[in-house]
């Protein structure tokens, strides 16, 4: 039998435009946000009360496309078993225009840690104490596990603004190697100006920092609709 419970909180703080006579579209919003995670099992495997601890906060300006965001949690369960993990999470997103997909958009992400790059939830998970008992040192914390995650697009209409054709390149970087990504997604606009169906096709390189093998190569081509 498992036990779960899960408790959320955030206080949204807006922060008035020093010009007054801004609207309150150019209000920037700061949240201060607590999560707590707790956890029993009865079952023959992972016994025990667990308990999972998080908390950030996130600053918005929705009239320049800003959105930034930190965070950090960790995992105390079984403590018998010395299970223990935590981990940082912090991301900068810009978009040149806030209330469109066109123009210019950047994405940082960076990570530092394991398991708790995830919510409340993630540290709590079957599948999160499963890889903690069958990791070697699962009663060290890895903070010197980091990945960085970079994303730039820039969109545009096309066909006679009834598409909009938004050409990408990514990068991420982690402890064992890196990744790069260049791809395009073609997506039609219904009336309503809502998305209704898109086209993507990506090529991705993943090359490993001791050049134990050679480069993987991937090709993905997707289709989605809506209706």
């Amino acid at each position: 039998m498992v036990t779960r419970l899960r408790l959320d909180a955030q206080w949204p703080i807006t922060l008035p435009h020093p010009d007054a006579q801004a609207g309150a579209g150019d209000d920037t919003t700061l949240t201060p946000s607590l999560e707590v995670g707790r956890r029993h099992d009865d079952g023959a495997a992972e016994t025990g009360f667990g308990l999972g601890l998080g908390g950030g906060i996130l600053l918005c300006h929705p009239s320049h496309g800003l959105q930034a965001e930190r965070r950090g949690r960790g995992l105390f369960s079984h403590a018998a078993n010395g299970f223990r993990d935590r981990g940082f999470a912090a991301s900068l997103s810009w978009r040149q225009q806030p209330d469109a997909e066109l123009g210019a958009a950047l994405s940082l992400n960076q990570t530092m840690g394991g398991a708790s790059s995830g919510g409340a939830d993630a540290l709590l998970s079957r599948v999160t104490l499963e890889g903690l008992a069958a990791n070697d040192d699962s009663g060290h914390d890895h903070l010197k596990n980091q990945r960085l995650d970079l994303q730039l697009s820039y969109g545009l209409f096309a066909f006679g603004e009834r598409f909009t054709l938004t050409p990408e390149l990514g990068l991420v970087l982690y402890d064992g190697g890196r990744d790069y990504r260049i791809g395009w997604s073609l997506k039609h606009l219904a009336e309503d100006e809502t998305e209704s169906s898109a086209l993507s096709f990506d090529l991705a390189r993943r090359e490993r920092n001791d050049n134990s093998d050679a480069p993987d190569h991937e090709v993905q081509l997707a289709w989605t609709t809506h209706f």
